[in-house]
């Protein structure tokens, strides 16, 4: 038998080998996939309550995959209805779940958290096509949605909110304004930038147009029937809970996973698209700008990867601390992020005068005025923080630039 004869063996065997190798992406899904089962294993055994009855599958499937996307949501109360053993599943599945998403920042940069964005944004699309539809169909229709709205609350189908004169200016102002901080977003930023051509940005502006549309009028329905549907959920001051709960009373168990799927690939897909952000400006503005490392040196590589680390795990804990209502907490970041670097990103697109001076004291006032509105109360006696702060960056921005050029035309 010649060595011939034996090649077609040695490679069919290491082709079999090579069938059940998996590439680092796909480890981090099995990864994920596997805590999951497990911690649904886990929660739902009659150890894991304190009534020492089982959950049953759903709510235990729903809480596990929960805490492994680190997304705060619950179908139950965790100090009540969870024993000692089940909160510590809970808690040990958080910190797991963060560092599985610090991982594939980590190991996939940019390209994973882009096609990973693509996928998730598909998934909410349909979540929320599809949940508000069923929603109204619930309570009727469109027309006994609104008869129905009235008699619990005739401010709820008022146009203008129940409000009048300045009350009414200030809180259009005010919430028309959060569209002021899309430029000042890093994450957003990073996505133009990423551009192949302008041809490709005409075409991004008609998809997120499409996908605003959708997106923001079924969450505005569903809020709407859900007021309805689960009215408890207002009076008890947990209007996040909406989506998953409806999903679980409305939906098959496997349609309710998928449509929870949604919620987490918001959460998921803005953790990770934050976690690159702050590892592209350690690596690239603190040690290449500031400590002069080299681009390609490993000093920055081992930068940026430190930050996704060390951002993650602070997220976690964030996670299992001091619960909020989520919808105020991320307005208050979105204003500091907006009101700091939104006027000075406009005005480098559309002004020539803009100096550093100028950028540096743009940035200082928004997410100054943002933190100090925010905590003297302003923001509930007035309005939103961010259309004022956006306000006075930009003109904190013009008048050092206006100076600096004025001062340096004068000497020079």
């Amino acid at each position: 038998m010649s060595p011939d004869d034996l090649s077609p063996k040695r490679s069919g065997s290491g082709t079999a080998q090579r069938r059940w190798r998996f590439s680092p992406p796909q480890v981090l899904v099995i990864g994920f996939a596997g805590l999951i089962f497990a911690g649904t294993l886990l929660l739902n055994t009659s150890w894991a309550t304190q009534s020492g009855e089982r959950p049953g599958f759903l709510t235990a499937l729903f809480t596990a995959t929960s805490a492994v996307c680190v997304t705060g949501l619950v179908v139950v109360d965790t100090g009540t209805f969870w024993s000692s053993f089940g909160q510590a599943v809970i808690l040990f599945l958080i910190q797991l779940g963060g560092l599985v998403i610090v991982l594939y920042t980590f190991s996939g940069g940019f390209r994973a958290v882009s096609w990973t964005d693509f996928f998730q944004g598909l998934i909410m699309v349909c979540a929320l096509v599809g949940m508000p539809l069923l929603a109204l169909a619930a309570v009727g229709g469109y027309g006994p949605l609104l008869g129905k709205l009235a008699e619990v609350d005739p401010t709820l189908v008022s146009v203008t909110g129940g409000k009048s004169g300045k009350a009414l200016v200030s809180f259009l102002v005010g919430m028309l304004g959060i569209g002021l901080g899309y430029p000042g977003q890093p994450h957003v930023l990073t996505r133009y930038m990423a551009a192949a051509s302008h041809e490709k940005i005409r075409q991004s502006q008609i998809i997120a147009m499409v996908w605003g549309v959708l997106v923001f009028y079924g969450a505005g329905f569903l809020g709407l029937a859900g007021r309805l549907l689960m009215p408890q959920l207002a009076t008890a001051g947990d209007p996040e809970q909406l989506f998953p709960l409806l999903a679980k009373s409305m939906l098959p168990p496997l349609v309710a996973g998928v449509m929870l799927a949604a919620i987490l690939s918001a959460i998921m897909s803005t953790v990770s698209s934050q976690l690159l952000v702050a590892a592209s400006a350690t690596s690239r503005d603190l040690v290449e700008q500031v400590l002069g490392a080299t681009r390609s040196g490993k000093a920055s590589v081992l930068a940026g990867r430190l930050s996704v680390l060390a951002l993650g795990l602070a997220a976690v804990l964030v996670a299992v601390g001091e619960v909020r209502v989520v919808f105020w907490f991320v307005l208050f970041a979105w204003s500091g992020l907006g009101a700091a670097f939104g006027p000075v990103v406009l005005a480098s697109l559309f002004s020539k005068r803009l100096t550093g001076g100028g950028a540096l004291a743009g940035i200082i006032t928004g997410f100054a005025v943002t933190v100090l509105w925010k905590v003297t109360g302003l923001s509930d006696l007035v309005m939103y923080e961010l259309p004022p702060a956006f306000a006075l960056a930009a003109l904190a921005a013009w008048l050092i630039s206006a100076w600096q050029s004025r001062r340096h035309y004068t000497t020079g």
